[in-house]
């Protein structure tokens, strides 16, 4: 290790909701760190989704600590691109240490430090290190049916479908009823293709109750924090309602023109009536349809190729520990049902940064090298807007 070379307390990967919310505890109590963001700035991930897609939670239940979403009324729903430019801004306005731009493919850990790597050549120390690079980090496509039509259709995502459309009059089939899939299919037939909706039903609940959103009555009842070994959160993990924002219903998919399908069960390249190759869809009690472009919304898989720590394991070692590892020193934060099921969710971000945060300044307590340490508040800072 070179001389002078600078070792962090702490460094956070990725610069999200999770890894904003426990940077900003990490700057007020003291501690010397880093947050590393792959792409060009905080909140990069929310740019990769369709721009125009909106959050279900509105933006008074939107927001980090500190500072509010104002581009619109705090009782209507944010959009994606809304908030890419909100959490960029969150890591300007509170002038938090943050790389862009910085791809980590390498972590590890030597001499009681952890060394991690990035694409450019860079090695980072650090005393700590927390995984905050959420969930929802590698779209997932079934092999089996995704594979038999490769070579007759083209296919996208929930993450890219937007970047790439296909040929005006194609047949879009749109995989995965939920929130994604329906409001995916509902931009499809908003421009004019034949749209088919394939699911295998979801159960939908008013987005307001009473004047108030579905999400404040879930707090207020205390289910959206309920921890998640409690018989109220596996309640809420097995009903998984989907809000219905007025134009996510069955009712306002049909106005819209989308066809609404059981569950595809399988696929086969086919030739439709005027002999254009083009996919077959097959569905659950029989049903069958032809579509020249798909779209699967059905959910995202673990991708994190540089932590070695978790080679080999299933996804569940990271919220095992309800954001401890097995690793002394490595913690997860971000992550799908870690404590609750609000944990992946702006709402219950800063929530469990508080819960990691303290783990880290335990951790770094108990080190002779680490610096002192000060009481981990309950609330990060004073109100600002933007």
């Amino acid at each position: 290790m070179p001389k002078n070379e600078r070792i962090l307390d702490c460094l956070i990967i990725g610069a999200g909701q999770a890894g904003l919310s426990a940077g900003r505890l990490a700057q007020h109590t003291g501690l010397n760190f880093m947050i590393l963001e792959r792409g060009e700035a905080a909140g990069a991930e929310w740019s990769r989704r369709a721009p125009e897609h909106l959050l279900f939670t509105p933006r008074a239940l939107s927001k980090l600590p500190g500072l509010d979403l104002i581009e619109g009324p705090a009782t209507d729903y944010p959009s994606s691109s809304e908030m890419a430019r909100y959490f960029a801004q969150y890591a300007i306005t509170f002038d938090l240490p943050l790389r862009t731009g910085s791809t980590v493919t390498n972590l590890s850990r030597n001499a009681g430090l952890f060394v991690v790597q990035l694409a450019d050549g860079t090695t980072l120390r650090s005393h700590t290190v927390v995984l905050a690079n959420g969930s929802n980090q590698e779209p997932l496509v079934p092999a089996s049916l995704a594979e038999p039509i490769r070579q007759c259709t083209t296919q996208g995502t929930a993450r890219d479908f937007w970047q790439s459309l296909p040929a005006p009059g194609a047949r879009v089939l749109v995989v995965g009823d939920g929130a994604s899939g329906r409001q995916t299919a509902l931009d499809f037939a908003a421009k004019g293709y034949e749209t088919t909706l394939s699911g295998a039903g979801r159960r939908l609940a008013p987005a307001h109750l009473l004047g108030r959103s579905l999400f404040a009555w879930l707090l207020s009842a205390r289910l959206l924090r309920a921890d998640r070994d409690t018989f109220r959160a596996r309640l809420l993990r097995k009903l998984n309602p989907v809000p219905n924002k007025k134009t996510l219903g069955d009712a306002s998919l049909k106005q819209a023109g989308v066809v609404q399908r059981a569950k595809l069960i399988g696929t086969l390249a086919s030739l439709d009536g005027t002999g254009k190759p083009c996919g077959q869809a097959n569905f659950e009690g029989g049903s069958a349809c032809h579509f020249d472009h798909i779209v699967w919304c059905v959910g995202y898989n673990e991708n994190s190729p540089f932590n070695t720590f978790a080679t080999g394991k299933l996804d569940s070692w990271y919220t095992d520990g309800r954001g401890k590892t097995d690793v002394p020193g490595l913690f997860v934060a971000g992550r799908r049902w870690l404590t609750s099921r609000a944990s992946e969710l702006v709402l219950g971000a800063p929530r469990d940064a508080e819960r990691v945060m303290a783990q880290v300044e335990l951790y770094l307590s108990s080190r002779p090298m680490a610096i002192p340490q000060t009481e981990l508040p309950s609330a990060i800072g004073d109100q600002h807007h933007a």
